[in-house]
Order: structure tokens, then C-alpha cells, then sequence
């Protein structure tokens, strides 16, 4: 049976541009303005039960988790509901993707009073210590805007959280982090610490921000629909005088990587995002020998398309350079 929007009507709130209707943000004392940790859903079938109950068997302070529904259509949300019916429920009436629905989460724990916000993926499952490890460092790093754990992957665990990349598989962004590097003369290490320390790339599918380190009123860039996002914060975390703390002792799972699949849709959203990213964050010079790299680094994928006899993402490929977003 399908999700329909009134079948949880009376748990889930509606949230609109401007409030929330349903559900007031809650009054909080200042000893439990902590940690609020926001799961974004959208058609996840079971990983979406099996993320919050990792989350709260996991270490850790945090008073609410709020999960964010962008107008599932499968039964994801009502059997969370099901079982776990005291959560904060927020429902979009449409898919804003992860910037637009991760908004309203963030938008509802500031109301709240929270001064630190877990952003999680539905498809990833923390560790026993993985929360506490990361709400340690969030407050041991004061101008840590973001809080990153290291992120491993089904089968196998295998590792896929590098210092200073993306993970290799995602070849445009980690063109676009080595010429970044280069003309900003920001030094990372290219291998992966054992310790807590600053660094200048993350994964997006699970972190903190802080709030007083982001800024009030921090919010994801709207245009970007998913892909992207990781740089477009990080160029503004670097800006602000901000930093990306990378955690080695917070492990999570990232079991599903959907999202890592090469599709034309995909192809022609991180190519799109990265070039906003860019396009806002750095001056037009850099930013035009960041274009041409990213052009070349399409220009050598696209030999694998027409080998593989993928015409539509190689169309994709180059018309996402030039569509603004």
C-alpha cells in the first residue's frame, strides 16, 4: 500500500515556505540546546527505519530527531511512524531534493534553540560512538562549521572518505578540489589521518554543522538540487573563515551509494552544481580556469560514452556546462 499524504496527517506536520503548521518549535532550557540530528527521506523503503535506529542506539546528546519527508510516495515514512511515533515529523509537499529539504529541518532546529545540527543520509547506519565522537569534536572546534566522520562502505567497509578529495569514483569534484588548492595555496593532507583535524573536502552524506561557527540563519543553497553542495559549503566555510573538521574515530555506513551510480541525470547535476559552486564562491579568473578543467576532465569521460554507447549522458555531459542553474 502507498504512503498517501492523509493516511499521516495527524503525526507528520505540514511545513510551508514561511512556518510550520502542526507543530510549533519547541521552548528548550539552555541545557538542552545541543544537538538535533535531521534525516532526510524520500522513498527509502527500509533504510530509512534502520538509519533512526542506528542513530538511537548510537552515543551521544540530542533531544529530537527530526525526519523530513520530500513527499515520499512508498510506505518509508508511515512505518517509521509506525514505530517510533514520538520523533519530529516535517513533510514537504514536494521533492526540493537534499538542499530544500534539509532546509526545513535546519530552519525547525534553529527556532528551536539548537545550537548543532546532524545532517544524515537515510541509507547511512552510525557506529556505537560515532554520534558522541562527532558532537565531542563539534564543540572542541569552535569555528568548525562542519563536523565529518569518516565514511565507509557496504560491502566490506571500505573506506571512501579521503582527506582533501571526494572519493576517486567522483573524478570532476576532485579536478575541481586540486585546482582550488592550487591557486589558493590551502595545504591538506592527501591521505587519511588518524586524527581530528581541519580539512577542506567532505563527504555530504553525513555531518554536523555548527551553528554559531555557519552563522545564523545558515541554509543550504536552494538552486542545487544535490550535487554540489559539499563544495558550495566549503567554499563558503573557507570564506567566513570557517573550517571542515574531519573526524577518524566517528565511523559510519554509507550502505546504499545510490547516489554515486554514473547516470545522465547525475552527470549533468554534478557538472551543473560545481559550476554554481564555483560560479559563486570564486573570483571569474579562477573560476574560468576551474570551467576549462572541468571541461577537459568531461572531455576524456566522454570517450567512455561513446565506447559504451551512452549518446544521451555524453550530451548531458557537455549541455550541463553551459545551462545555468
Amino acid at each position: 500500500m502507498s504512503l498517501r499524504p492523509d493516511s499521516v496527517s495527524q503525526k507528520v506536520p505540514q511545513w510551508s515556505d514561511e512556518r510550520l503548521t502542526g507543530s510549533a518549535p519547541r521552548s528548550l532550557g539552555e541545557q538542552d540546546r545541543e544537538l538535533a540530528i535531521v534525516v532526510l527521506n524520500y522513498n527509502s523503503g527500509q533504510d530509512l527505519l534502520h538509519c533512526v535506529e542506528s542513530i538511537l542506539k548510537s552515543g551521544g546528546h540530542h533531544r529530537d530527531i527530526i525526519v523530513v519527508d520530500n513527499a515520499s510516495v512508498d510506505e518509508s515514512l508511515s512505518l517509521l511512524v509506525a514505530q517510533h511515533p514520538n520523533l519530529v515529523y516535517l513533510r514537504s509537499s514536494h521533492n526540493g531534493g537534499f538542499t530544500q529539504g534539509n532546509n526545513l529541518g535546519l530552519r525547525y532546529a534553529e527556532a528551536s534553540g539548537y545550537r548543532y545540527v546532524l545532517i544524515i543520509n537515510p541509507d547511512v547506519e552510525l557506529n556505537a560512538n560515532a554520534l558522541s565522537e562527532l558532537f565531542r569534536a563539534a564543540k572542541a572546534y569552535s569555528n568548525g562549521a562542519i563536523i565529518c566522520p569518516a565514511v565507509y562502505e557496504d560491502p566490506g567497509f571500505r573506506i571512501a572518505n579521503f582527506l582533501g578529495t571526494k572519493p576517486v569514483t567522483d573524478r570532476s569534484l576532485l579536478s575541481w578540489y586540486r585546482l582550488h588548492f592550487r591557486f589558493w595555496d590551502l595545504r591538506i593532507p592527501q591521505h587519511p589521518s588518524t586524527e581530528t583535524c581541519r580539512i577542506h573536502a567532505f563527504w555530504g552524506c553525513c555531518f554536523i554543522v555548527n551553528l554559531d561557527a555557519a552563522g545564523a540563519g545558515f541554509q543550504f543553497d536552494s538552486k542545487l538540487f544535490l550535487h554540489g553542495v559539499e563544495a558550495e559549503v566549503t567554499l563558503r566555510a573557507c570564506k567566513n573563515g570557517a573550517s571542515v573538521v574531519y573526524v577518524p574515530g566517528a565511523r559510519i555506513c554509507h550502505v546504499g551509494g545510490v547516489t554515486r551510480q554514473e547516470t545522465p541525470r547525475r552527470v549533468y547535476l554534478i557538472n551543473q552544481g560545481l559550476c554554481h559552486a564555483a560560479r559563486q564562491n570564486l573570483p571569474p579568473v579562477i573560476f574560468g580556469a576551474f570551467w576549462l578543467e572541468l571541461l577537459w576532465a568531461n572531455i576524456r569521460s566522454a570517450g567512455r560514452d561513446l565506447l559504451e554507447k551512452r549518446r544521451f549522458t555524453f550530451w548531458m555531459r557537455f549541455r550541463s556546462l553551459v545551462d545555468p542553474i
